[in-house]
């Protein structure tokens, strides 16, 4: 029903990670009212960090506010640069290897961590350029979704619309000077391993 608030919660997203004794998995909670998240909190254990947002107010880390570059640099925006994603369970999703490839021919490197709330909020904390993953969860993934759009950044759905909730597909998140480009690339690798029909 419209105007119903619904909370998402993930109290440990990564949890192959945390099985295996890797340091890097992560709490999320959003409150989401008609589709769009309005407050987010992400905690880091390991690293102490309590990423937070609410709609129209900006995002935090620690309680110190986070703000994206939207400045372009000089050349190709994805050169030199780390974009994050994750697998689909333990396979690559459709289009991720092209994806590895095509920025691995811009000299970008992909990152794979392991922890998608970890891996969205990352790029509202600077760490790397832009993060893609193949296939939304709203559970693990919609406060990261506000953390980065209340920081400045980009959140584009598959079909290239921006978007809080994709309704089907991966999602994207992105500083604003890289979002174009690397949507580019994401589009290109799937339609690249899409099965001829």
């Amino acid at each position: 029903r419209r105007g119903v608030p619904c909370w998402y919660l993930d109290p440990v997203d990564g949890t192959a990670n945390l099985a295996n004794g890797v340091p890097w998995n992560a709490f999320s909670l959003a409150l989401v009212v008609d589709h769009e998240p309005v407050v987010a909190v992400v905690a880091d254990p390991w690293r102490g960090d309590v990423f937070d947002a609410r709609r129209g107010a900006g995002s935090r880390s620690n309680g110190h506010p986070l703000r994206l570059a939207d400045v372009a640099p000089e050349g190709d925006p994805l050169r030199g640069r780390i974009v994050s994603t994750e697998l689909a369970n333990q396979h690559p999703w459709p289009g991720m290897l092209a994806l590895l490839r095509r920025l691995g021919d811009r000299y970008c490197t992909m990152r794979i961590m392991g922890s998608g709330t970890l891996t969205l909020t990352g790029v509202a904390a600077g760490r790397g350029v832009g993060a893609v993953i193949g296939s939304f969860g709203a559970v693990d993934h919609l406060a990261a979704i506000l953390i980065v759009q209340e920081a400045g950044g980009v959140v584009l759905g598959e079909d290239g619309s921006p978007t809080s909730f994709p309704a089907s597909g991966g999602v994207l998140a992105a500083a604003p000077f890289a979002a174009d480009a690397l949507y580019a690339e994401w589009k290109a690798s799937i339609a690249e391993e899409q099965p001829a029909g």
